[in-house]
Order: structure tokens, then C-alpha cells, then sequence
């Protein structure tokens, strides 16, 4: 009668450890919705470029009407960026960011721009650098609609190789002699001849406006303002003025 007993007590020691340490929770992150659309200088959907958020395994291909919906990581500085299905496409790879966006929010209506190769290699020429380095999209908004960014200028400090160019309607070639901004242009701006892989940050310039100080709260997105380059590649960027 003893051996049951003693048993049961064996049993009931094996099953007990309290040297083990408790299992930790797994830290669930939270997750917000991107959509937009990709388009050409036309304004014209791009169709079989895929978008994609390097941060997660978030990726969407583009159909005939350029769009596209992602749900990536929130409260994390993510990047989103277009590259075509086909390798042989004539449209380059585009990034977009960095940016943060709060938990279960949605940010719509995001248009990612993607231009030819033979494009960013003559923006590239007339700043008299190689096809390598990067080209930037400038966009300029004005949070409180007092200031209309037409007429300012685009600079990046510290760089000695980048020029800003202005007025790229549609496929056209950029005039070389306007030194400003232009009404109803998209994108505002550009900077080209800019080393990949560098770290750098836009200044926009008008008299009467002020340029606002990243990270910017605006459509419950954090806009972080930064940027890094990638070689042969389109970067956009938001500037926020007040």
C-alpha cells in the first residue's frame, strides 16, 4: 500500500520546477493600413510594380489601375517602395519615407511615382553627375493653407553635388534655367546628383513661410522627414511648411 503512495509523491515532484523560469509573453505589434496608387508622370497608372514595405513581409503588385494596399507594422519607421515585376520594365525603383503611423490607422490616396531610367539619367546629366547617384522627388504641403509653396526653392544643405531642378511636366526635359518652383507642377520639385547611400535633409525657402521641424504629426502619421538614397533609384519626400 506504501509503493501507490510513494508514487503519487514522485509523480508530484517530477511535475512541480520552480527553478523554471515563466514563459514571456510575446509582444504583439501593432499594424496600420497604407494604400495608394503608383503613377507615371502622366499621372497614368503603372501596372506590375510591386510594392512593399522592408520592415515586414507586407507586398502588393500593382494592376492596371496602380493600385495597391499594404498593412505594415505601426508605431515603427517603415519605408515603402515600388520596383517592377519584370526587370526589363523601363520604370525604376521608387522609395518613399520614412514614416510612422499610430496603431490601426489608415493612410490613403499615397501616389508613388515611378519615371523611366533613361529620366533619372538625364535629371543625373544635368547636374553633371553619373547615372548612379540617386534622384529625390520633392513635395511641398502647407499644413495651415496660409503659405503656398510655389515660388520657394528646394536645397540640401552640406551638398556639393546635387542641384535642384524644376518644371518636369509630363516626359518633357526639365528647363535648366528656372530656379524656383513652378504652379501645378508634380512634383514641385527634384534633386539630383545625390550620393547613394548618405543620410541627408531637405530646407525648403520662401520669405513669409517657415519650413516645420520633423517629425511632423499630420494625418496620424509621424513624417520623419530623412532620407537615404539608393543607387539608379527615385526617392520621395513630403516637406511640411506652416
Amino acid at each position: 500500500m506504501r509503493r501507490p503512495i510513494f508514487c503519487c509523491l514522485l509523480l508530484s515532484a517530477c511535475s512541480f520546477r520552480p527553478s523554471e523560469a515563466p514563459v514571456t509573453p510575446k509582444v504583439v505589434v501593432g499594424t496600420a493600413t497604407v494604400s495608394g496608387r503608383v503613377l507615371d508622370l502622366s499621372s497614368l497608372p503603372v501596372e506590375q510594380m510591386r510594392v512593399t514595405c522592408p520592415e515586414s513581409d507586407a507586398s502588393a503588385v500593382t494592376g492596371p489601375d496602380g493600385k495597391w494596399t499594404l498593412e505594415v507594422p505601426a508605431d515603427t519607421t517603415i519605408t515603402l517602395r515600388a520596383v517592377p515585376v519584370d526587370p526589363l520594365n523601363v520604370f525604376k525603383d521608387v522609395t518613399f519615407g520614412p514614416l510612422q503611423l499610430s496603431n490601426r490607422s489608415r493612410l490613403e490616396n499615397v501616389e508613388l511615382l515611378s519615371v523611366p531610367g533613361s529620366t533619372l539619367g538625364g535629371l543625373n546629366g544635368i547636374a553633371g553627375a553619373d547615372e548612379v547617384r540617386g534622384v529625390l522627388a520633392v513635395k511641398v504641403v502647407s499644413l495651415s493653407g496660409r503659405c503656398t509653396p510655389d515660388d520657394g526653392t528646394i536645397e540640401l544643405p552640406q551638398t556639393t553635388t546635387a542641384r535642384a531642378i524644376y518644371n518636369l511636366p509630363n516626359t518633357s526635359q526639365p528647363d535648366r534655367n528656372l530656379v524656383k518652383m513652378q504652379p501645378n507642377t508634380r512634383p514641385q520639385a527634384w534633386l539630383s546628383g545625390i550620393a547613394p547611400g548618405t543620410y541627408h535633409a531637405v530646407k525648403f525657402t520662401k520669405p513669409g513661410c517657415a519650413q516645420l521641424p520633423y517629425p511632423v504629426a499630420y494625418q496620424k502619421v509621424s513624417w520623419l522627414g530623412g532620407f537615404r538614397l539608393q543607387a539608379k533609384a527615385l526617392s520621395q519626400i513630403t516637406v511640411f511648411i506652416e
